[in-house]
């Protein structure tokens, strides 16, 4: 076992597990589609890219990470080098390298290798330099040719050297995905899709564009937040639970069949949700019914979704140290951060409609609070920050742990929440 792959106890059996520090960010089109995963290593975590990798593909980890979607993984010099022929790519998961790596000679013939088997290859910062020798511009086209997607640090770049990166890559024998990498802010993305770039990767899905920020909501949104709001009111416990659903059979359907699937193993079938208040506790089936609803927006990004279903899962498990009354709502807090973003509404606006304990709405309107500290290492660990999530060191097990237990919990949860009532 490599030193730097942290471990923690599994539980009472005291046997020791692997935490890997990778997470993945989703990589959308033009319309928020999913089009792949990149599974990036925390960059704040000194762990050997390379052990940490090959320990990756050893264990279940990678599964969890892509699910059965297209993905690329990072790859360094060490790792190409060193372990390159022996790693397990297939049809669905491939190599993700910097084009300078890349353009070397046995990455080249590596990566072509790969490609020709099938493997799918992106290739980072594919652009061509000002006056690029043939030999150069030769080798780039090869690249272009072999790989499935291009990704580009607009970071890096100013708007006419993207123009002339897109033409090239346009100009070459092959069609690719080109993304737009390393976004932070909506209007970024927008400014590259005005561009003409295919795809796009960052944090900017996950931040609400200001310019579109409305007073005057969806009805479906409205609706949502009426159903937040009663579903919230102190005063119902298990019956008045079932009565404000009752008439929603959809969600009743959705809500019913996930508690009672083969997932989460209960002993015996819950026929109602009155029966599953009294199983699970009425805080519990709270927090079901607000993922089985935000879950059943049909018109915002499915990964949009996924993630404020991932917080939520993240933050109840992260905050399970804290006193009771801030505990019982780290769910909510990690649910309705992304509440913003799902509605396209100021923070303040959206929970003046839904009332909300304190100590959420002080992480969510003021950032103050220690649930505002859980959302803020959750959201340092999705941005591939653990130096920021973790210890000054970057290595929290238990964090590392929290997110992949998340991430399968959002990916089964919203596949009910997406399901059609029989």
């Amino acid at each position: 076992m490599s030193p730097a792959s942290p471990v923690q106890s599994d539980g009472p059996s005291g046997i020791e597990v692997e935490i890997l520090p990778f997470v993945r960010m989703p990589i959308v089109d033009r319309d928020a589609q999913l089009v792949a995963y990149g599974i990036c290593h925390q960059a704040g975590d000194d762990a050997n890219l390379a052990q940490a990798t090959l320990q990756l593909f050893g264990q279940s980890y990678l599964d969890q990470l892509a699910g059965n979607r297209l993905a690329f993984l990072e790859m360094d010099e060490e790792l190409l080098r060193g372990h390159g022929a022996d790693l397990g790519f297939g049809e669905r998961v491939g190599p993700r390298m910097d084009v300078r790596l890349a353009a070397c000679d046995d990455a080249c013939a590596l990566l072509t290798s790969m490609a020709e088997r099938g493997v799918p290859v992106m290739i980072e910062n594919l652009v061509w330099p000002d006056g690029a020798a043939e030999a150069v511009t030769q080798r780039l086209r090869e690249l272009v040719r072999l790989a499935r997607c291009v990704s580009i640090d607009v970071r890096g770049h100013d708007e006419s050297s993207l123009v002339r990166a897109l033409a090239s890559l346009r100009a070459a024998d092959r069609d690719v995905v080109a993304t737009a990498s390393y976004l932070y802010e909506p209007r970024t993305q927008r400014a590259c899709m005005n561009l003409g770039f295919d795809a796009f990767q960052g944090s900017y899905l996950f931040k609400p564009a200001e310019e579109r920020l409305v007073d005057t909501l969806k009805p479906n949104r409205l609706n949502l937040l009426r159903l937040l709001a009663a579903v919230q009111d102190p005063g119902n416990g298990p019956v008045e639970l079932e009565e404000l659903i009752r008439n929603d059979v959809v969600l009743s359907y959705k809500l019913l069949n996930c508690v009672n699937s083969a997932y989460f193993g209960l002993p015996r079938e819950l026929k109602s949700l009155q029966q599953a208040a009294v199983y699970f506790g009425v805080t519990r089936i709270r927090n079901w019914i607000y993922s089985m609803a935000l879950g059943d927006l049909d018109d915002t990004s499915p990964e949009l979704l996924k993630q404020a279903l991932l917080r939520a899962r993240m933050a109840e498990l992260l905050g399970r140290n804290l006193p009771p009354e801030q505990r019982d709502v780290a769910f909510i807090t990690g649910l309705f951060s992304l509440l913003d973003t799902i509605v396209g509404a100021p923070m303040g606006r959206v929970l003046s409609d839904v009332p909300l304990p304190d100590p959420v709405r002080h992480a969510l309107v003021d950032g103050s609070g220690p649930l505002a500290t859980v959302l803020a290492r959750i959201r340092a660990w999705e941005s591939a920050d653990a130096a920021v999530a973790g210890n000054a060191d970057g290595h929290d097990a238990g964090l590392a742990e929290a997110y992949l237990q998340s991430l399968e919990w959002a990916e089964q949860v919203y596949s009910f929440a997406q399901r059609k009532a029989a």
